[in-house]
């Protein structure tokens, strides 16, 4: 192998590691959890998210052979670390039919929901969902070129404030 080549051969080597090394980096960064304090009427609150929920996070079993589109959580809890709003989701896509999935659902779910299957001009979809008188879990099943989607939600009943809030400009009600 001549110089050059060798030189463009090594000059190659590092530019891909230099991108490989980038790439990792911006894929760390997009993945961390991001935190922000807020000031709102009635005290501070801290909101989180992160880019992925785990079927632990959401209490709700990922579909088996399903493959993760997306995921996220986001956390809304007061200075004195109490609950205000927990919101957790995870779209899923499998080579199974609609209805096998349902039947899934039905069986995993507390209480074991029927699905409630919706049509209309968007398409069919299948529904289940438990509520405690904290959260509700829901699942949406629905077909997608030739796969099916899983839509798994988990949402806090967000906690009322510490004292009645008052709308802006409307101190006063005529």
């Amino acid at each position: 192998m001549s110089r050059t080549r060798l030189r463009r051969a090594l000059l190659l080597a590092a530019l891909g590691a230099l991108i490989l090394a980038v790439g990792l980096a911006a894929g760390a960064v997009l993945l961390a959890p991001v935190t922000e304090k807020m000031r709102l009427e009635g005290g501070e609150v801290e909101i989180s998210y992160t880019p992925s929920a785990s079927a632990e996070e959401l209490l709700l079993s990922f579909y088996p052979g399903a493959t993760v589109e997306d995921s996220f959580i986001y956390r809304v809890t007061s200075a004195e670390g109490k609950r205000v709003l927990y919101h957790a989701s995870a779209r899923l896509l499998s080579a199974d039919s609609p209805e096998k999935a349902a039947a899934f659902y039905h069986d995993k779910l507390p209480g074991r929901p029927e699905a409630v299957k919706v049509e209309d001009e968007a398409g069919k979809r299948w529904v289940l969902a438990v509520a405690t008188a904290d959260e509700v879990r829901s699942v949406t099943i629905s077909a997608t070129e030739g796969k099916t989607r899983i839509e798994l939600l988990r949402t806090s009943r967000p906690a009322p404030p510490a004292r009645p809030i008052t709308p802006r400009g409307r101190e006063r009600v005529i």
